[in-house]
């Protein structure tokens, strides 16, 4: 599959992911995901959403000198089924692509699992749920689910604690951005 189609697929299953929630959250929750989509985007918003991405790095990038095993075949995995996926894609198409997976699985994890169940039980609980079921769904290997759990719950911390869905939106396609890109980089360097 060339880049092109790639990056086709790739940006309508994650604009669909958000379009899933907007419906379904109009239509069968109380929840409206994009109630904490304040428009336009305030500036501090964006500061804190672009700066929310530089925590979970050094987590990646610490995984790729890892010496433990199961750090090593998830490295190993990125390298071999995931990287060359997106190896010819321009700065322009994996910014795209990483607003597109920000906007839609935010706006489905954050905007109506975490918030709806948030809503029923409590804040730490929606968190968790969300974070779950994000987790499951990014299964790579048993190390990355981990790792997925773990930012995941820091994208809905960053959400409960600003009221924003914009926050946890850009800290999260800033991070696949910069992810992305060092991957490119050490790829073609190889």
């Amino acid at each position: 599959m060339g880049a092109g189609n790639t990056l086709g697929w790739a940006l309508c299953f994650e604009i669909s992911l958000g379009l899933f929630a907007l419906i379904i959250g109009h239509e069968l929750t109380e929840v409206w995901p994009a109630e904490y989509l304040e428009w336009p985007v305030s500036p501090w918003a964006i500061a804190f959403g672009i700066a929310g991405a530089i925590p979970p790095l050094p987590i990646m990038l610490g995984i790729r000198k890892a010496a433990w095993k199961p750090l090593q075949e998830l490295t190993q995995f990125v390298d071999v089924k995931l990287t060359p996926m997106f190896r010819e894609l321009n700065p322009a198409k994996l910014a795209l692509l990483s607003l597109a997976a920000g906007w839609g699985e935010e706006l489905l994890f954050r905007g109506l699992i975490q918030a709806e169940i948030a809503q029923v039980v409590n804040p730490l609980t929606g968190i968790l749920a969300a974070s779950l079921v994000f987790s499951l769904l990014h299964f790579i290997t048993p190390a990355y689910l981990v790792i997925a759990f773990l930012i995941s719950a820091y994208f809905g911390w960053l959400y409960w604690y600003f009221e924003s869905l914009w926050i946890p939106i850009l800290s999260h396609a800033t991070y696949d951005f910069l992810v992305l890109t060092y991957l490119q980089k050490t790829d073609s360097a190889r």
